[in-house]
């Protein structure tokens, strides 16, 4: 089927801390980075500098973190849309403009995410096509006016855009780069994101300070989903995740399990109880907590179980942190749809937990539930879950369908309104067979009406599969089956006994029988020669309509005469 989409704007902003300006370092050999830092970015002292939330995954013993290997470590983008239900979004659905924003310049962002996407058999994203461009936090594109380069934030820029490519493969990619990672520059960039964007990811946080109340009306902005990241240190409200206006983006160990995946909250994921930004109308009360509670989500963040980043090279360990949350969930959020232009959608997720994945184990730290541990419900950790599908980050309900199992006769004409049973999502709605699980023989679909009509021709139990495409900018849609049983109507056998063969056969196809099988009977009866003397099934059963009678029939024994 097609899916009719509409691009809008997603902005992913990965927000990095305290770095030294350098010039950037000459290609490795081999295309690498020639100069690597030991990790992606270190707490800064500076309480106007932001922290990036990103961490390594273990290295293999005798092998240093930041160490280059052919091949990925960690998730790939495949795995990623299973584990939350997303691939048949990703393949369909063109989210828009994703703008990433970051301190400092990375001049080696487009051929890393070049080789990232290619791995993953994900369609090419360059300047060259239209999709990507990088930009300062003023918007200019040109060579000159960028940042300097610091290979401090270099792992950072990689993450962000590589998991946003992860979700969201059809959506175009905005890199704005803000001139360092201070307070007044990074919220600048933010400013042109959210002013250009429907969907703004922040993969950086910071501990709260009652300054920070001079920097939340950059983050008020109805219509646009700003998801920003808890941090990596455990229990302890962070800013700007704290702000009333934003999704807050916790993190979980995601592992597999057989051939699916399970979640617990990770211990690194942050979590708190502001204490001086309020509670928003959306969120429910929380337990101890007066003030905005922190996270709304979450995602995948622990490093052991991390996700596979191209940086110069691919990294040898996973990447983990609520840096790679973030993004991931803004990208989910622009498979769904564009926020309507009033809302705040963090309240989008607590409209819909159906559509989310409850995390119930795990801990962050020592505070207990429901801040600091997973359990049933919201916790600090992970929020109100992981993505199952888009169902909850979209404004109205996801479009859903009850239709029942079917019986039919072979030959009585059916009618079945799949329009009767389907709801949410914006109507109209669209309906479309599946390819391999079809209708019984004789019947149709309107896809316009979703109508089934028509006439069954053939006996059997069906499985009939179909789509509910809605109206929906990005075209929300819903698979369905039921099954179909169809069999042939019963008639009742009429008594044949005593009829010649030309009115056994009258008798019989005046209900839709046929005579069956014969077997003669000798007799010196002349009264009962050619008449039938016993049938099967007997008079009076019920068969299936089409169904055949055998008998017996008279037959004048040998040497006999009848005069």
């Amino acid at each position: 089927m097609q899916v009719q989409v509409r691009r809008y704007a997603v902005a992913v902003v990965a927000l990095t801390a305290g770095a030294v300006l350098v010039a950037p370092p000459a290609r490795a050999a081999g295309g690498g980075h020639a100069v690597r830092p030991a990790s992606a970015c270190a707490q800064s002292a500076d309480p106007h500098a932001v922290t990036c939330d990103i961490v390594d995954g273990p290295a293999a013993t005798g092998t240093a973190a930041t160490a280059l290997s052919n091949a990925p470590s960690g998730y790939t983008a495949a795995d990623l849309q299973a584990a939350y239900h997303l691939t048949d979004r990703s393949a369909n659905v063109n989210g828009g403009l994703i703008a990433i924003v970051d301190p400092y310049d990375d001049p080696y962002a487009e051929s890393d995410l070049a080789q990232y996407r290619g791995q993953f058999n994900l369609p090419p994203c360059t300047t060259a096509n239209g999709c990507f461009l990088k930009v300062n936090q003023n918007g200019s594109p040109a060579k000159a006016d960028l940042p300097a380069a610091n290979p401090v934030w270099w792992k950072e820029i990689s993450t962000d855009l590589d998991m946003v490519s992860a979700i969201c493969p059809l959506c175009h990619i905005l890199l704005v780069e803000a001139n360092d990672n201070l307070d007044a520059n990074m919220y600048a960039a933010e400013d042109y994101a959210t002013a250009h964007a429907k969907f703004v990811s922040n993969s950086w946080s910071n501990p709260e300070d009652p300054s920070d109340a001079a920097w939340d009306a950059h983050f008020d902005r109805p219509g646009v989903v700003i998801t920003v990241s808890t941090g990596d240190t455990g229990a302890g409200p962070r800013y700007p995740a704290t702000n009333p206006h934003v999704v807050a983006v916790g993190g979980t160990s995601l592992t597999r399990s057989g051939s699916g995946f399970t979640e617990s909250a990770w211990g690194g994921a942050g979590s708190g109880c502001s204490a001086f930004e309020p509670k928003p109308a959306w969120q429910p009360a929380v337990a101890g907590c007066t003030k905005r509670a922190e996270a709304d989500v979450s995602a995948v963040a622990e490093p052991e179980h991390g996700v596979a980043v191209y940086d110069g090279g691919w990294l040898a360990t996973p990447i983990g942190g609520t840096s790679v949350a973030a993004p991931i969930i803004a990208a989910t959020f622009a498979l769904a749809t564009p926020p309507s232009a009033a809302d705040y959608p963090a309240s989008y997720l607590y409209g819909h937990t159906a559509y989310l994945n409850d995390v119930k184990s795990g801990s962050n730290g020592g505070c207990g539930a429901p801040i600091c541990a997973a359990g049933p419900g919201w916790d600090g950790p992970t929020g109100l879950g992981t993505p199952n599908t888009v169902g909850a980050f979209a404004w109205y309900n996801p479009v859903q369908s009850s239709a029942p199992d079917q019986a039919g006769l072979v030959g009585n004409p059916v009618s079945l309104n799949l329009a009767a049973y389907a709801s949410g999502g914006v109507p109209p709605y669209h309906w479309f067979p599946s390819l391999f699980y079809t209708l019984p023989p004789g019947l149709t679909l309107n896809n316009n009406t979703g109508v089934v009509s028509g006439t069954p021709s053939g006996a059997g139990s069906y499985t009939f599969c179909f789509e509910v495409l809605d109206a929906s900018a990005h075209g929300n849609w819903l698979d369905d089956c039921l099954q179909w049983t169809i069999t042939d109507p019963t008639v009742i056998v009429p008594s044949i006994v005593g009829a010649g063969l030309q009115g056994a056969q009258n008798a019989l196809g005046a209900v839709g029988l046929l005579l069956g099988n014969e077997t003669d009977k000798d007799t010196t009866n002349c009264d009962l020669a050619e008449t039938i003397g016993s049938q099967s099934p007997g008079a009076g059963s019920a068969v299936p309509k089409g169904s055949s009678v055998s008998f017996t029939m008279w037959k004048l024994k040998s040497g006999s005469h009848c005069q």
